[in-house]
């Protein structure tokens, strides 16, 4: 039995609103929620996949699962933003609940709003 190792780091979570004006513009929400995670190799099968889908992949961590993470996610790595393209929650092997997440670069403003 092997007990998950979220050493690589810790994320902060966010999650992308939009605001209820005539011409709406996104923000950032912060669900003041942070969690450790391991950082993934990216294979090159699935980096060729994703540029030909002209999908630009920056990183893929694994996290204790969290299913309330989804692509209206943003997390926060040291000073760079990045959104969640994809979850994939699974179980391991010994049972542990964990979720698999890939993240593309943010192209949007960090506004945050209070």
């Amino acid at each position: 039995m092997t007990v998950p190792m979220y050493n690589d780091g810790i994320i902060h979570i966010y999650k992308i609103k939009e605001t209820d004006d005539v011409q709406s513009s996104k923000y950032l929400e912060d669900t003041k929620l942070d969690l450790w995670y391991e950082e993934l190799s990216i294979s090159d099968r699935l980096r060729s996949q994703l540029n030909a889908s002209n999908v630009d992949i920056q990183m893929k961590i694994r996290i204790p699962q969290y299913k309330k993470l989804d692509s209206m996610s943003v997390v926060k790595i040291s000073n760079d933003f990045y959104k969640v393209y994809n979850c994939y929650h699974f179980a391991d092997k010994d049972g542990y609940l964990q979720t698999d997440v890939t993240l593309v670069n943010w192209d949007g403003d960090v506004y945050e709003q209070k």
